[in-house]
């Protein structure tokens, strides 16, 4: 089928079974309303291809939709000033919406026999009215405001489909679907605003969004499957969105070209609540050598995100910025592993319980950059396992930077490349606006040192752990200011400048504990990390009664 040069829709299919648009070919099928008389512009306009409304089913394969209209008047968009003069005028390309029963009608036989025409007639525990997998394949679709969508009520499987000069190219909304090996570029439409604010606010190259804020569980917020797409960007428009539970993207390339890159992700739009078992994996971020500048990533209101076996490349000198904010009960459990990030990355939490593991910082001399990874004072309970940190000497900030209370930096490893003289004194930063207790340091090992760095940097530290932490060079293991609280436990330490170039006071006695530690019976502090000849080894609290005792002496 061929049409063209059409003002309105191209195909609509009404709660049919199977419908079939394979091979349809359109040109300049569409039309647009986006200004309503009243100034508003939240509402759906018309004009696009291939429409699937409340169908069992249907297939668009091998379809050509190219629309080249542009709106004629000059009109700026009372949302958010846009010109929409010579922006796209066009709705969708191709897309599917609503359940089986759309509008309380009878569904297409035989399902009229299996699903009720009224929704409240439906057991939804046992029985599912939503519109079944509706598929798009291998198809081109070309200037519309949205290329290809699912939602409200329409499964759907988008594969391998070029999608072209959309403010959202790829649409999933309020129900599951699959969309996999297509290639996306916003093109030119990724210059400008959407006109309408509600759209320019989750824009994304490959949106997953829910408009129904007010639902917690179901269908509407889950199941969306993205993987190995190829998104190719000269805007700084984001990746992707997560706005919605158990969102998955994996595998794939982004290749951001312009000036500006993106974001990762869309974090504008996500509701206030927490998203939760949302992942993000295996998606090759590339930055080419012309992308200078980078916007920051946050992954927002996030339970339990999983950001895993990602590369991030630069081929400019920019830095990139990943926050894993803190919004309390919404924010909170997420981890990234595995990724390897060959530019000046820096990821930064500031909620609780956040898990860093196995991931690889490599940064160049021409390109040091700052920090790698922050813990911020928010960030309770957070751990570094078996991190990377390929780093020259000349790095601008410490490698880590961590001052919430109980954090576990444990396996860590700092390669160093000389250089030149270096911009720290310590590799790890522990300087928090007020003493924090718990830091935890373990089998950490510094490999490279020609510039006699410290392994740690701290104010005020209270309880701290170093066990089996280790350097090449001749720098010390702490370096310490303000007042150091115990209990201090250090074990198996190698370090060519020692314990530590500062004076503190002795930590590990009952007079300088921590103000939050509680003595019970039997309680053994750390040996003194100063003994005297003759004296005793150390402090053990007997009962409320007896206090604290002293165990053991050190001979003369």
């Amino acid at each position: 089928m061929k049409i063209s040069e059409v003002y309105g829709d191209g195909v609509a299919f009404r709660q049919c079974l199977l419908p079939n648009a394979d091979g349809v070919q359109m040109l300049n099928v569409s039309a647009g309303n986006i200004l309503a008389r009243d100034g508003s512009m939240n509402k759906d306009s018309n004009g696009g291809g291939v429409f699937f409304w409340g169908c069992v089913g249907g297939s668009c394969r091998d379809h050509f939709i190219w629309n080249t209209r542009r709106y004629l008047a000059s009109v700026v968009s009372p949302e958010n000033g846009q010109q929409i003069q010579g922006t796209l005028c066009g709705y969708i390309a191709a897309w599917a919406e609503y359940p089986v029963n759309v509008s309380d009608q009878t569904p297409a036989p035989p399902f009229d026999t299996i699903v009720q025409a009224h929704s409240s007639d439906n057991d939804l525990l046992f029985i599912d009215e939503r519109n079944r997998m509706v598929l798009f394949e291998n198809g081109v679709s070309y200037g519309y405001v949205i290329g290809l969508k699912t939602e409200a009520g329409a499964y759907g499987s988008v594969r391998g489909c070029m999608v072209l000069n959309a403010y959202l190219p790829i649409f999933c909304s309020g129900t599951p679907g699959i969309f996999e090996g297509c290639y996306v570029d916003m093109l030119d439409a990724g210059s400008v605003l959407s006109p309408q604010k509600g759209f320019e606010s989750i824009r994304a190259h490959i949106v997953g969004h829910q408009y129904a804020t007010g639902s917690t569980e179901g269908p509407a917020l889950l199941g969306l499957t993205v993987r190995d797409n190829f998104i190719h960007a000269k805007s700084a428009y984001p990746a992707f969105s997560f706005d919605r539970d158990a969102m998955n993207v994996t595998g794939g390339i982004v290749w951001w070209r312009g000036t500006v890159g993106g974001a990762l992700v869309n974090s504008a739009n996500v509701p206030s609540r927490g998203m939760r078992a949302n992942r993000l994996s295996g998606v090759s971020f590339l930055y080419g050598d012309s992308t200078s500048v980078v916007k920051e990533t946050n992954f927002a209101n996030q339970i339990g995100f999983s950001f895993d076996g990602n590369a991030l490349i630069s081929y400019a000198g920019n830095a990139i910025s990943i926050v894993f904010p803190n919004a309390g009960a919404f924010s909170r459990f997420n981890a990234m592993r595995g990724n390897a990030f060959h530019a000046a990355v820096t990821v930064k939490s500031t909620a609780s319980d956040f898990h860093s593991e196995g991931n690889q910082w490599h940064r160049t001399v021409t390109n040091p950059g700052g920090s790698c990874l922050i813990f911020d004072a928010g960030a309770t309970r957070s751990k570094s396992i078996n991190d990377v940190f390929d780093i020259p000497s000349t790095v601008t900030a410490w490698p880590i930077d961590a001052t919430p209370a109980h954090h576990t930096i444990r396996g860590a490893r700092f390669y160093l490349t000389d250089g030149g003289a270096p911009g720290i004194t310590y590799l790890i930063r522990n300087v928090p606006g007020t003493a924090r207790v718990g830091a935890v340091y373990e089998d950490i090992h510094v490999a490279g040192d020609n510039h006699d760095l410290a392994l740690v940097g701290a104010l005020n530290l209270t309880a701290p752990t170093f066990r089996n932490c280790s350097s090449d060079g001749a720098g010390c293991l702490l370096v310490a200011s303000g007042t150091t609280f115990g209990p201090m436990t250090v074990e198996n330490v190698l370090f060519g400048g020692g314990l530590t170039n500062s004076s503190f006071a002795k930590p590990n006695t009952s007079s300088r504990l921590a103000s939050d530690l509680v003595p019970y019976p039997g309680m053994r502090l750390p040996p003194y990390l100063r003994p005297a000849a003759g004296g005793a080894e150390g402090e053990l609290y007997v009962d409320a009664v007896s206090g604290w005792k002293k165990y053991g002496s050190v001979g003369i």
